[in-house]
């Protein structure tokens, strides 16, 4: 694909826009895709690559003007390692101590939380 300024990548880009194609853009790249049945859309390797994502990375998706933008998310496990630690150490104690229960179902176990907070 030849280098295009990101003038000329943008004017390329409107000029591609025709149905259900949509252009993506990032430094200067372009790239014409089609919006599949299910609303899929297929990035280019190139792009991914460039903006360091990978399979199973978040993207926040927002529409901007005439067009969409694409911002890598990352999203942060809310527990540390140690807080990990602790709940496990804390349910080796419970079931030690007798105070552990397992539930076969969801219901089961809002039984058991309700009967203890009266």
């Amino acid at each position: 694909m030849r280098r295009q300024t990101p003038a000329t990548a943008v004017l390329a880009a409107r000029r591609w826009r025709r149905g259900e194609g949509i252009a993506i853009l990032h430094r200067g790249m372009a790239a014409l895709r089609q919006i599949g049945k299910r609303n899929q859309l297929t990035l280019p390797a190139e792009v991914l690559a460039s903006l360091g994502l990978r399979p199973g990375d978040w993207v926040e998706v927002r529409a901007e003007g005439t067009g969409v933008v694409l911002r890598p998310k990352p999203v942060e496990d809310p527990y540390t390692e140690q807080d990990l630690e602790e709940l496990d150490h804390l349910v080796c104690r419970q079931r030690k101590a007798g105070q552990y229960r397992d539930f076969k179902t969801s219901s089961a176990a809002l039984r058991h939380l309700r009967q203890i907070g009266r």
